[in-house]
């Protein structure tokens, strides 16, 4: 199962310069990392990278993560995908650039 990380560019710069990652500030002070399955993409962009350009959508398959990964519920009840531990650049399976629109993030095409 496919889960997906926002990043603005200063963060995908770090991460890629680092090879790894623990995620944006808001991760690090939370203790994990924030991830949403594609059906939570919308809502999560819309709440937290509201009016922001030049957005990086990053793909990950949540069995790479192992026990690190936790589902709690969160947002309307809704269980969300949080990983206890770090990213690395190697588990990139999918990485596509968000679209601000007049009315909102346009999300890749063929998302699944």
């Amino acid at each position: 199962m496919m889960i997906y990380k926002v990043m603005r560019p200063a963060e995908l710069a770090e991460f890629e310069t680092m090879e790894r990652s623990s995620g944006s500030a808001d991760d690090r002070r939370d203790g994990f990392i924030h991830f949403s399955l594609s059906s939570q993409l919308p809502a999560t962009l819309a709440r937290h990278f509201s009016g922001e350009d030049d957005l990086t959508l990053l793909g990950f398959e949540s069995t790479d993560f192992g026990t690190d990964l936790k589902w709690e519920w969160s947002r309307g009840g809704d269980s969300f995908p949080h990983v206890y531990g770090t990213m690395e650049l190697s588990q990139i399976r999918i990485r596509e650039s968000v679209t601000l629109r007049p009315d909102g993030h346009q999300l890749p095409v063929g998302l699944p």
